[in-house]
């Protein structure tokens, strides 16, 4: 009884300190925390776009890995010279050429299990959907080439915003409030 007092007193007390802004709370576990959310927002949101993207052109993902183009993640088989390689004429065709914009996904890039071939698809967030396909040529100036680009219409992605920090650390004193028997009515005060 006597520790859930105190709980109950710390929940006041730091409510009572947070109602300028719950920043006051941005210990390294709410850090860590919001930064696994926003992850799993994000994670979420890809998964969306890159299924929706897949689907447009029927491709069939089973041979492949996948991987984001904004991570430096690659096949562990494959050298970090080959990844390099291959992720130069995708900047030359992809990022440098415009076909990505501000507000669109991070593009996928499948990667054949032989690491021979990626895949790299784009969802725009007007809906469009863009396809690019490189294949290995050791032959080439840069190793890889892009032999075959496609666009075709889609239905676009809807995004709401993540939480913002504030909100999520409040959000969490309240539940931990609520779990030591406070009811939602008496931390509706911690709303600002």
């Amino acid at each position: 009884m006597q520790k859930q007092a105190k709980i109950m007193f710390s929940c006041l007390l730091v409510a009572a300190v947070s109602i300028p802004g719950a920043s006051v709370l941005a210990s390294k576990s709410n850090v860590a925390e919001y930064r696994s959310y926003l992850e799993k927002h994000i994670e979420e949101k890809l998964e969306v776009a890159y299924d929706r993207a897949a689907a447009v052109f029927r491709f069939d993902d089973s041979d492949y890995q996948l991987f984001r183009a904004d991570s430096l993640d690659r096949p562990e088989e494959m050298s970090t010279d080959d990844y390099t390689f291959l992720r130069l004429p995708m900047g030359e065709t992809i990022f440098q050429t415009n076909e990505i914009e501000k507000g669109d996904f991070a593009p996928a890039i499948y990667i054949k299990n032989s690491l021979d071939e990626a895949v790299v698809l784009l969802k725009k967030q007007n809906g469009e959907n863009k396809k690019f396909t490189y294949q290995k040529d050791d032959t080439a100036k840069l190793r890889w080439k892009l032999v075959e680009q496609e666009a075709a219409d889609g239905e676009a992605v809807k995004v709401s915003a993540p939480q913002s920090f504030d909100a999520f650390v409040q959000e969490k004193l309240q539940i931990n409030c609520q779990k030591v028997g406070y009811a939602s009515s008496e931390t509706d005060f911690l709303s600002v």
